[in-house]
């Protein structure tokens, strides 16, 4: 239920992560602001899609806008299982980290038109300076992490190494004019390298946040390791404790059944996790009684 309680507890415990985001945003608009006052931009330039202030036909840029998208999907993957890995495996994380901050820069260059127009048109750098640098970039990624990738489907990188190879040497003859026209095969085989790319860590990063769940469900809460969400934030007492169950309606969907110890004998351990909650009670070393915070039952 919606309750107004409810709504400020969340506004209160979430606050942080609310100013950080809006904040960020609001920081964008405002630099927008700024710009048409200070520099007379218009704003309908930076805000307006380009098809309304082109007048183009909506599916102009198409296989480009969705290669942008593909590196969006691919950036946010990565991101996401360093995220979810930063706790289990710092190694994998480490190395989805770096590969969501390479595709992260290689949407925002495909998007904006860095090494394109940017670099070369506004800044004199020329497309034989860039491409050696994110070469490099790219290089220097898979040589920290080549055990890795070794162990891994690196046949899906190899095809994905050879259509942006590919590109960049189409790209310099079609600005040379030595291949007019055929931008089919330049813009196709770098959409074919942004899918091998995103094939490549969607499918790896499904595989390792699968055993990593695997292996959380196998920690041991007498270890350190919480076996919900797999943080190491444990804390292990074994003073006596008096579980505490709050009061049901009979009519609730929800009851608690009969605690099993109560109190915890003296001596024996209690193991909670200080991020999500979860908690364990052992009489033994080797017994696992309930874990006592979760001890519901449906009522049908």
């Amino acid at each position: 239920m919606l309750t107004t309680k409810g709504v400020g507890k969340q506004l209160r415990r979430s606050r942080r992560l609310l100013l950080a985001v809006f904040g960020a945003a609001v920081l964008v608009l405002a630099v927008i602001g700024l710009l048409r006052v200070f520099l007379g931009v218009d704003i309908g330039e930076l805000t307006r899609d380009p098809i309304h202030k082109t007048g183009l036909h909506p599916f102009v840029g198409f296989l480009s806008n969705a290669g942008v998208l593909l590196w969006a999907f691919a950036a946010a993957i990565c991101l996401f299982c360093a995220f979810v890995l930063r706790r289990t495996d710092g190694d994998a994380s480490g190395f989805y980290l770096a590969a969501g901050l390479i595709t992260a820069w290689m949407m925002l260059d495909d998007l904006f038109l860095f090494h394109d127009v940017i670099l070369r048109e506004y800044l004199g750098v020329a497309e034989l300076v860039t491409y050696p640098l994110y070469f490099a970039a790219v290089a220097a990624f898979f040589y920290v992490f080549r055990r890795r990738v070794l162990d891994s489907e690196y046949v899906i990188l190899i095809l994905t190494a050879m259509f942006f190879l590919a590109t960049m040497l189409l790209d310099l003859l079609v600005d040379n004019q030595l291949i007019p026209g055929e931008y089919l095969f330049e813009d196709g085989f770098k959409f074919l390298g942004i899918v091998g790319w995103l094939t490549y860590f969607g499918r790896t990063g499904f595989s390792d946040v699968l055993a990593a769940a695997s292996a959380g469900r196998r920690a041991r809460m007498r270890d350190g390791v919480c076996a919900r969400c797999g943080s190491t934030d444990v804390t292990i007492s074994n003073s006596r404790a008096q579980p505490e169950l709050h009061a049901v309606p009979l009519a609730a969907a929800y009851r608690y059944e009969k605690p099993v110890v109560t109190p915890l004998p003296s001596g024996q351990l209690s193991a909670s996790c200080n991020e999500c909650g979860y908690s364990e009670i052992y009489l033994s070393g080797s017994s696992k009684l309930v874990s006592v915070s979760r001890n519901l039952r449906r009522v049908d």
